[in-house]
């Protein structure tokens, strides 16, 4: 690099840029390895932005569809890791441009990968694709929903992608588009379920959006079951009607770009008997891989009052988690009221990619929606208290919850 650029650079400040970009392993002020997925990475953006050398737009068109999912993972890859307003605007305005000059026959490929960067078009294609399908005559009187509701497996592309919509200027079109495509094809009843049930109910963003999405959603489908007199709709509501009435919610985000997701589910063995648990179990273990621990002992840490002692619990939460391998779990799910005091020794304990899941929040949410449709329902300017009960009575007992409730 001297002879190529002169005696101008300073060989410590390339070093040190290097490994500030994680391209290599620095160590006693000599380069011990060049990590080859990074610098893999930073050449990819610097062909491709940085100098242009390969126009995006080329890219694309030479490439797609044969190695389509190569080119979306060079394209995902500058702009996750290489983030910024121009670059991102600018394989944006490239995949706009290679879409527009793309033949027909190569929409479905284009839909597929760029959907989320042109939605008009692609609700415009989808729109095709709907009108030019076939409609079928399917008898929904005699049809079980319930026993296919443990198969979490949407088939059909273009009804997958419609449930990519939610929080977009396009939602409400997006829905009138599967309401329509039901109409044509309620056949599919299955796909349609799962798209407005998993894609467009519940998700991690429906509490700060105030439940805007999913109210506004069962209004739109109950337009279409004009007051009970379409039957498939009706049916097709009443069905998300359930589900969204549904006391306790699990859904899972695609982690790593799969779809299978591992739990562990952390619980006290009378959770881990109950027949609901058992229920839960059996809906997702045939698309997940579940492992029920119950942990007693975090119990009577709590009510020992020890929640304190770092020694003692690490030390029991390695008692029960030693035996996973921890990199492979994606979520724990807190299985137990006394276990969301837990949740800083589990981010200790678990690698930053798994999540940790508890009802807490979703008991309160579900608690003021019970109130709320029974008008008692305090306004939100009214000035609470707070009761604690238990069934023991005892002063170190009543001590014990008030420090719960103070951390």
């Amino acid at each position: 690099m001297k002879n190529l650029y002169g005696g101008k650079i300073v060989e410590k400040d390339i070093i040190e840029n290097l490994y500030s970009l994680e391209l290599v392993d620095w160590f006693k002020n000599e380069i011990t390895k060049i990590t080859d997925q990074s610098f893999g990475n930073y050449i990819l953006y610097y062909v491709l932005f940085e100098k242009k050398w390969v126009s995006v737009e080329s890219l694309i068109s030479v490439g797609f569809p044969a190695f389509r999912n190569k080119i979306v993972y060079a394209l995902n890859t500058l702009m996750e890791i290489f983030n910024s307003e121009e670059c991102t605007k600018y394989i944006e305005d490239s995949i706009i441009a290679a879409w527009d000059n793309a033949p027909m026959e190569q929409d479905m490929e284009y839909l597929e990968s760029f959907y989320q960067v042109n939605l008009d078009k692609a609700l415009s294609i989808i729109k095709n694709h709907i009108d030019q399908d076939v409609n079928v005559d399917f008898d929904l009187h005699s049809f079980d929903i319930n026993s296919k509701k443990n198969y979490h497996n949407i088939k059909t592309k273009v009804i997958e992608i419609l449930g990519g919509y939610k929080y977009t200027e396009n939602f409400e079109d997006a829905v009138d588009l599967l309401m329509l495509y039901f109409e044509k094809r309620p056949d599919l009843i299955m796909d349609f379920y799962f798209v407005l049930s998993e894609r467009l109910l519940y998700d991690k963003y429906s509490y700060r959006d105030k439940y805007n999405h999913e109210m506004r959603l069962l209004d739109r489908v109950w337009c279409y079951t004009e007051e009970g007199k379409n039957y498939n709709n009706s049916i097709l509501y009443l069905q998300i009607a359930e589900y969204a009435l549904k006391t306790e919610i699990s859904f899972t985000e695609e982690i790593r770009n799969s779809r299978s997701v591992n739990f562990v589910s952390a619980a006290t063995p009378l959770t881990l008997r109950e027949r609901k648990f058992a229920v839960l179990m059996d809906r997702f273990k045939a698309d997940h891989t579940i492992f029920p621990e119950p942990c007693p002992g975090l119990v009577e840490i709590v009510e020992h009052g020890q929640l304190d002692d770092h020694d003692v619990v690490m030390r029991t939460l390695h008692q029960y988690f030693d035996q996973y391998d921890l990199s492979t779990i994606d979520a724990v799910v807190l299985g137990c009221t006394h276990f969301v005091f837990y949740r800083d020794y589990f981010r200790e304990l678990l690698p930053d990619t798994a999540e940790i899941i508890d009802g807490n929040e979703g008991t309160v949410r579900h608690l003021g929606v019970v109130l709320e449709s029974l008008g008692k329902l305090a306004p939100e300017d009214t000035e609470g208290d707070i009761k604690l009960a238990n069934s023991d009575t005892s002063v170190r007992i009543a001590q014990l919850a008030q420090s719960l409730l103070n951390r």
